[in-house]
């Protein structure tokens, strides 16, 4: 989800997440309580259902489940006051008018298992944790729905997310979160993006594979949560080349941009006195791109979450003097994927809504390409998974439904997988670099071929 945000929305999308010594995210606590039916990692295309043979009677099986109906809740950002409350420029919008149809789309076709899929929908503002909080309660204590798509980003909102997967045990596809989140989980939770540190990892080689990875690089980390990320980027700089000089980390909340700016102002004047080249940056907020777009242009910025800035980027008059490198899939190859054109067209059929490449979006105009990509990887996650799961329909059903996918094919991605000790769906990035002009508006813009990272 490209959000933006000056206030460090993005944040929780791309919060530190520790994987195995194999590159996968942390299990979740509720993988404990169920053990997959078929070997990791086998391909397949259509859910299998794990039930036994012949009909089972569909039944109340779990919260948010009847014998007919399986409700969910669809959360986004409240884009439209954040708009009104910090004055950024977002070109993002509110998923229930894509969601919608997609979900009506699915019940035509008979739903999952033939019980009909209900969501309620839900925006919040992604900064601190009180609305949240609100947001949290009234999903899982007003309404009792069986999963959250989408979850919460967002400084402090972002943790909230445990309010959903521990607190109220309730399934969330989308939002990343922490090492230790994922242990204090009792649901799953499905990651639909490549998992912090493996995005990380992935920025560093592909670098080094284009042969311009700087030789002395400094880390700076705007954000607590990912200082559990700084030892493993370090040793792979230090193994691909660089030298690392020092690091620092932010202390200032957030939302204190002026504090903010002045940490990250003392970090770049160490930096240019000791030469570095480039600073590897893991966090958010606005003060690393805009202070080295004025202070220090000659520092290259290296941000594995770059595609999440977007918006903030488009808003610095300066950008084009930056040198920042960040992975995504820019443009994507993908967008001539039969399954994502198909999501598209189910939206434009339903609605007044023309779906727009983000090249040919102007700048204002709303987003929706965006929205109809993250809205439709992560309600098939949820199909694929929940199909596969049978007829009793629970927590534990789903999640060994979702350890036995294996690779997947999904709107969006060009290579996915789901396995035991890997929650993190997506495998294939590229390198991309910032260009102020691209687009009309500035964006992202490839360097080299995309790869694929198991």
């Amino acid at each position: 989800m490209r959000l933006g945000i000056v206030l460090a929305a993005a944040v929780a999308a791309v919060a530190a997440a520790s994987c195995s010594s194999g590159g996968s995210t942390s299990t979740p606590a509720a993988a404990t309580s169920t053990t997959s039916t078929t070997s990791a990692g086998a391909p397949i295309t259509e859910p299998t259902s794990s039930s036994p043979a012949g009909p089972q009677p569909l039944t109340a099986s779990f919260t948010g489940v009847t014998a007919d109906t399986i409700t969910i809740a669809v959360l986004s950002p409240d884009f439209e006051k954040i708009r009104k409350l910090f004055g950024v420029k977002l070109d993002n919008q509110d998923s229930k008018p894509v969601m919608q149809p997609l979900i009506d789309n699915l019940n035509a076709g008979g739903g999952i298992n033939g019980r009909r899929v209900d969501a309620v929908y839900r925006k919040f503002l992604p900064v601190g944790a009180s609305d949240a909080d609100r947001v949290c309660l009234e999903v899982t204590e007003d309404t009792g729905v069986f999963a959250v798509l989408g979850g919460f980003v967002g400084p402090g909102a972002q943790e909230a997310n445990l309010c959903l997967t521990q607190l109220h045990n309730t399934i969330l596809i989308g939002a990343a979160g922490t090492a230790e989140q994922y242990a204090r989980s009792t649901a799953p939770w499905i990651v639909d993006s490549m998992s912090p540190l493996r995005q990380a990892r992935a920025l560093v080689t592909l670098l080094a594979d284009q042969g311009i990875l700087a030789r002395k690089v400094a880390i700076w980390t705007s954000d607590p949560q990912l200082d559990t990320l700084v030892p493993d980027i370090s040793d792979a700089l230090k193994a691909a080349g660089s030298d690392v000089l020092f690091s620092g980390t932010q202390s200032a909340p957030a939302s204190d941009l002026v504090a903010s700016d002045d940490e990250y102002r003392l970090f770049l004047d160490r930096a240019q006195a000791e030469g570095v080249e480039a600073i590897y940056w893991l966090g958010n907020g606005l003060s690393p791109p805009k202070l080295g777009a004025s202070d220090a242009p000659e520092i290259a910025i290296y941000d594995p979450f770059a595609d999440q800035i977007i918006g903030v980027l488009r808003n610095i008059p300066d950008a084009g003097k930056l040198t920042i490198y960040g992975v995504g899939i820019f443009p994507k190859p993908f967008r001539k994927d039969p399954l994502l054109d198909q999501c598209m067209k189910i939206v434009e059929a339903a609605t007044d809504i023309v779906v727009k490449r983000p090249e040919d979006t102007a700048v204002g105009q709303p987003d929706w390409y965006t929205d109809v990509a993250d809205n439709c990887e992560q309600l098939d996650i949820f199909r694929l998974a929940a199909t596969a799961a049978g007829p009793d329909l629970t927590n534990d059903s789903f999640l060994a439904a979702a350890k036995a996918l294996g690779n997947i094919k999904l709107p969006g991605e060009i290579a996915a997988s789901i396995r035991p000790g890997k929650y993190d769906v997506s495998d294939a990035t590229g390198l991309a670099k910032f260009d102020a002009s691209a687009y009309g508006k500035g964006d992202f813009v490839p360097v080299g071929p995309i790869r694929v990272f198991d």
